[in-house]
């Protein structure tokens, strides 16, 4: 879709793409990046059911596109 994929560093130096994973607020979109470091922020709120991991059933954006209404 010639989108750019990129990180969102914060004036502080802060990460923000790391933060937003952290909160669950965020899915790690695998296919286009392979970071263990992100995979493994998104695994951690998911296993302490932080921010969309709450819900019973989440659905990845890339998911919920599929979907025809």
């Amino acid at each position: 879709y010639g989108r750019t994929l990129g990180y969102v560093i914060l004036p502080d130096n802060t990460n923000l793409n790391e933060e937003l994973l952290k909160a669950g607020l965020a899915w790690h979109f695998k296919k286009y990046n392979s970071s263990q470091k992100l995979s493994q922020l998104e695994s951690e709120a998911k296993s302490q059911k932080i921010g969309l991991w709450q819900m019973p059933n989440p659905i990845a954006p890339w998911d919920f596109r599929k979907v025809k209404n």
